[in-house]
């Protein structure tokens, strides 16, 4: 019955893990995009809980937010401890902000290839099967990576050798 190969398709599509995922890093990466410009606390603790989160999309890590803080690898020490800090109420410094903003967009950038690619596959197989790839594979609102990149360098990114797209 082509109704149910069409509801079992989309059921199938919007359960899928990296559809998940990139819906989740979507909202993360616009709240941190929200708290940018904010100075307090909050906010930089907005950004200590979403950046774990952020780098490992869809783990449940038993550790917590400061754990993989912690053990990560792509955090220079002085980014860890001022996200360490925020748990207590530090704030972030402005520049570590954009550092941090910048890994999450690169990490978003990686995302969205990946859900568009296996967006891809799934508008196939529904042409394949003569159903609407409209409605098997739904796209959902979401900003494009590039118009959600800061164009300012920041020492951290130096460092790092990440360097902000154009």
């Amino acid at each position: 019955n082509i109704f149910n190969n069409r509801e079992k398709l989309a059921d199938d599509y919007s359960h899928d893990p990296i559809y998940k995922n990139f819906l989740q890093i979507t909202n993360q990466v616009n709240g941190l995009k929200d708290s940018l410009s904010d100075p307090s606390p909050a906010a930089s603790l907005n950004f200590a809980y979403m950046i774990p989160k952020i780098l490992d999309p869809g783990s449940t890590s038993m550790y917590g937010e400061q754990e993989a803080i912690r053990r990560s690898q792509s955090l220079p020490e002085q980014v860890k401890g001022e996200l360490n800090g925020a748990f207590g109420g530090g704030k972030l410094t402005d520049e570590t902000k954009k550092y941090l903003y910048n890994l999450a967009v690169s990490q978003y950038k990686n995302q969205q290839l990946q859900f568009e690619d296996h967006r891809s596959g799934f508008r196939s197989k529904a042409i394949e099967d003569g159903l609407s790839p409209d409605w098997v594979a739904r796209s959902p609102a979401y900003p494009d990576y590039r118009s959600l990149q800061l164009q300012a360098d920041t020492p951290h990114s130096q460092t790092q050798g990440i360097a902000p797209r154009p």
